[in-house]
């Protein structure tokens, strides 16, 4: 998880807030048309997934998505924030162990990952 002095140190990198605000609008209307799309091709709708688990890199990016997605935060999964951080994409593996006591069986979940080099994924899956 970023905190507000990495982020700030971002910003100056970047550019502004506005800039990496931006930024992370243009990353999350690639999130969208992924999910857009998986949900398509699955007859399924946002009320159908259980849960979101997510790569552990810049929160707000994920909250920014939350925000255009018009659903509560709370079906994101964000326990594993603070104890793994970014871990390569293996916290993809960490948060899916993590949620098997509150999902069940026939529960639609989506995983998401922003990968090195611009690679995104975005992951349909039914337990």
């Amino acid at each position: 998880m970023l905190s507000e002095k990495v982020c700030g140190c971002l910003s100056r990198c970047v550019g502004s807030h506005d800039s990496l605000r931006s930024l992370n609008i243009k990353i999350s209307n690639k999130y969208l048309d992924m999910i857009r799309e998986a949900l398509s091709l699955n007859n399924l709708c946002l009320n159908d997934i259980k849960l979101f688990t997510i790569h552990n890199c810049n929160i707000h990016l994920w909250k920014v998505l939350i925000a255009r997605l018009n659903i509560s935060e709370d079906k994101f999964y964000f326990d594993n924030h603070h104890k793994y951080s970014h871990c390569m994409n293996y916290e993809m593996l960490f948060n899916y162990e993590s949620i098997a006591s509150i999902t069940y069986k026939g529960n639609y979940i989506i995983s998401l990952s922003l990968g090195a080099g611009g690679f995104d994924g975005c992951t349909l899956i039914r337990k």
